[in-house]
């Protein structure tokens, strides 16, 4: 079989060869540029916006008399809430923000109410101790240890004089 020019004629065609592929594109030789200070503070403001905005809300309804935990709860749901359901990209993101404090104050409450609880149970045990005696059980135990001091202190003399 003679081979044949591929320069000339391309290159041989296939009897069950289908249309050629496409060829992926290549990536371009430059860099992405650096996001510019500018185009950081304008992706920041709504979640400053949000923090603050929870921290005001909660200050105004802590003064109104509501739980705390009540109005972290509260502000976590609805700011979750928001930014699932809102299309606006900064809209959205200033949600999520006020969901993300108040979710995160909520979390600083609870686990100050578990430490309060193991504080709670080392101070009540001595005491209920003491309440479980029956009555003159101390005093006749202190009774008999006055006793035994005076014994080793009887013999201890006795033993200085010879």
């Amino acid at each position: 079989m003679a081979k044949t020019n591929l320069k000339k004629y391309g290159k041989p065609v296939r009897r069950n060869a289908g249309p050629p592929t496409p060829r992926a594109p290549r990536a371009s030789s430059q860099q992405p540029a650096a996001p510019s200070p500018s185009r950081d503070l304008e992706r920041l403001w709504p979640y400053a916006a949000g923090a603050a905005g929870t921290a005001i809300v909660g200050t105004m309804l802590a003064r109104e008399g509501v739980a705390p935990k009540t109005i972290a709860g509260g502000l976590a749901l609805t700011g979750g809430l928001l930014g699932w359901r809102l299309t606006n990209k900064t809209e959205r993101n200033l949600a999520l923000a006020v969901g993300s404090a108040a979710l995160a104050q909520l979390v600083l409450l609870k686990w100050g109410d578990v430490k309060d609880d193991n504080k709670g149970k080392s101070d009540d045990a001595k005491p209920r101790q003491a309440r479980a005696l029956p009555p003159g059980a101390l005093e006749s135990a202190f009774e008999r240890a006055r006793r035994r001091v005076a014994l080793d202190s009887d013999e201890a003399a006795r033993f200085r004089r010879r």
